[in-house]
């Protein structure tokens, strides 16, 4: 048997209006790795600098590549997300304090954009 795919109807479209809220204490638990697409015509670079800046990332690395670097650079792609694993265990790591389980996530530093730099 085949599984059925969930249909989208007019009523679900009030979603994409709502304003999305994001809290420090469940987003900002979450590693977040940037890889800035230094080729991109669909999103530019200032406007992907932008975004670091908005939203601030335990890590920003740089790949130079279009839009969709899955599609014409996947092995690079690859290897920078291998690459990036250490960012989301190190951040793991010290998010759990000794003896307390659970506790609360290690602040972020937030980086102003003038120190973000992108690299590989």
């Amino acid at each position: 048997m085949v599984a059925r795919q969930p249909e989208v109807t007019d009523g679900d479209f009030h979603l994409l209006a709502r304003p999305l809220r994001l809290s420090e204490r469940a987003f900002g638990r979450v590693p977040k790795v940037y890889i800035a697409c230094t080729e991109d015509r669909a999103v530019t670079l200032a406007l992907q600098q932008r975004m670091v800046r908005d939203s601030p990332c335990d890590r920003v690395l740089s790949l130079a590549s279009g839009h969709s670097p899955f599609f014409s650079c996947p092995d690079a792609l690859v290897a920078l997300l291998l690459s990036s694993y250490a960012t989301f265990e190190d951040r793991r790591l010290r998010s759990v304090h000794v003896g307390d389980v659970g506790s609360q996530p290690a602040q972020r530093p937030r980086r102003p954009l003038s120190r973000t730099r992108f690299t590989a």
